[in-house]
């Protein structure tokens, strides 16, 4: 029985060598054997045929598993709906997102420029912008008279922080957003594109606007790690790069949000930090921007 032959006895012999005809004289089986954990291919060679092993094997029928699953959350198909009598669907979060996403590639963004007493009515994807920049490569060779030489030149100062050219701005972001919005939004600026970079013009600007109580400039976008000078021709940028370089600070669930930026080029800055706005739980995204860039065809002269 193998109650009468421990392992140690068992294993001391098949230590010394001994074969199938010691472990007979002993009462030993080739069950005990089995079950003392030899290997059966030690056993082939102690004498023990194939159909020994496979005719004796003690088989231990082990309790079957089950493993452990995590329901999915149900998902229900959306309600029927009557044209004739259901009133469209408001415009929420999730809405928002979802159209945004149709834009992640800077196709179809709608630009628009507001004049003096124009107010910001859509949410992304409309960016809308105060005035053009040219860029300086390309209004360089024209004459200094030129408008748009100008222009470019006052949005490179507004760069540099240019007090004059900053007040001159003040004026007219200050109309726009007290036209466009109701106390409670929520202001944020577009950071530059070095490590915890920001774009103090327009800081300046939002602090000069010096807005009533409840206007709330919100510092919640945050560049982690260095951007550089984005590539492309003539605007075709992607937003990949802000996405993965820009973090968002932890923000009020279901607020508006107005981004602001000094110069939009083909709104891939926007687009990024529109969705990550979104993802961590605002319900409406706003963009404005100082000035638009506009390229100026090649046979300009």
């Amino acid at each position: 029985m193998a109650d009468s032959h421990n392992n140690k006895k068992i294993n001391l012999m098949l230590a010394q060598g001994c074969r199938k005809e010691d472990f007979d004289r002993e009462n030993i089986s080739i069950a005990n054997l089995l079950d003392a954990g030899a290997d059966p291919r030690i056993l082939k060679k102690r004498g023990y045929t194939k159909d020994d092993i496979i005719n004796r094997r003690v088989i231990k029928i082990q309790p079957k598993r089950t493993e452990l699953k995590i329901p999915s959350p149900a998902v229900s198909a959306p309600p029927k709906r009557n044209p004739e009598t259901d009133k469209p669907e408001p415009i929420t979060r999730k809405s928002l997102y979802l159209k945004f996403l149709k834009y992640w590639s800077c196709s179809g963004l709608d630009f628009i420029q507001l004049d003096a007493s124009g107010t910001i009515e859509q949410p992304f994807p409309t960016i809308y912008y105060v005035d053009h920049y040219y860029p300086w490569q390309e209004v360089k060779p024209l004459p200094t008279w030129d408008e748009r030489r100008k222009q470019s030149s006052r949005i490179l100062n507004l760069k540099d922080r240019d007090t004059s050219v900053e007040m001159s701005y003040t004026s007219t972001v200050k109309k726009v957003i007290e036209r466009s919005f109701d106390r409670g939004i929520h202001m944020c600026v577009m950071p530059s594109h070095e490590k915890g970079g920001r774009t103090e013009n327009i800081w300046d600007i939002l602090n000069y606007c010096n807005l009533p109580k409840g206007y709330v400039l919100d510092d919640v976008l945050y560049r982690t790690r260095d951007n550089g000078k984005k590539t492309g021709t003539k605007g075709q940028r992607l937003p990949e790069p802000d996405y993965n370089s820009i973090t968002v600070k932890p923000i009020e669930r279901n607020t508006t949000y107005l981004i602001i930026d000094d110069v939009v080029t083909s709104g891939s800055s926007m687009i990024a930090a529109a969705r990550l706005l979104m993802e961590a739980g605002a319900e409406k995204v706003f963009c404005l921007g100082i000035a638009k860039t506009i390229h100026i065809p090649d046979n300009s002269e």
